[in-house]
This record gives structure tokens, sequence and C-alpha cells, in this order.
């Protein structure tokens, strides 16, 4: 069941990147609307220039009903678009150990 919704979400995206419009989504809502049942997984690729540390941590603080179906997530992390010293540098160590005390596997996309 998860796997058509997220066909269906993907292709409907993809129609509206193609004609330029910017596209927002919501992750934890998306993930709540595939409907996940015991046995589903996630994986997830992040690359959302620098909204990545809000979309985390809300996803930590959160989404606790849809975090034990994330397995692996790709994550590139934008924290050079911060001045030095800026929270979001700490931020990406601090929120991968997050993810990964959740169980999820998180490898940084380059």
């Amino acid at each position: 069941m998860a796997e058509v919704v997220a066909s269906a979400a993907v292709e409907s995206l993809g129609e509206a990147s193609l004609s330029g419009e910017l596209v927002r989504v919501d992750l934890l809502r998306f993930a709540r609307d595939l409907n996940l049942q015991p046995g589903d997984e996630l994986f997830v690729k992040l690359d959302i220039e620098g909204a990545e540390f809000a979309v985390l941590e809300r996803m930590l603080t959160e989404g606790s009903d849809v975090l034990p179906f994330m397995k692996h997530m790709w994550i590139e992390w934008h924290e050079r678009y911060f001045t030095a010293g800026a929270p979001e540098h700490a931020a990406v160590e601090t929120l991968t150990a997050r993810l990964q005390t959740s169980g999820i596997i998180v490898t940084r996309w380059q």
C-alpha cells in the first residue's frame, strides 16, 4: 500500500517540478499519509538547501509514529550556508547522533 501511494505522490511532484513550479512537501505529513504498516520501511534522501535542520528537528520531536519505519537517510547538510559559529554547524553532529539513536542509518550526501 505505501509503495503505491509513494509512487503516485512522486509522479505528481515530478510533473510540478518539470513545470518549474516550486513544490513544498511536509516530510512528516508525507510519511504519515503513506499509512505505513508493520514491515514497511522508509529510505529518505534530503537535499533541501539548509531546511534539513528544521525538518529533522521536527521529525525527531513530533514523528515518533514514523521514526520506527525510517531505516536509512542520505542527507546533504548545508551548514556552509550559515555563518561560522551558527548553531547549524554543531547541529549536524547532534542531529546525526539523535537519528542514529532512533535506529536510522545516516549517510552524509555530497
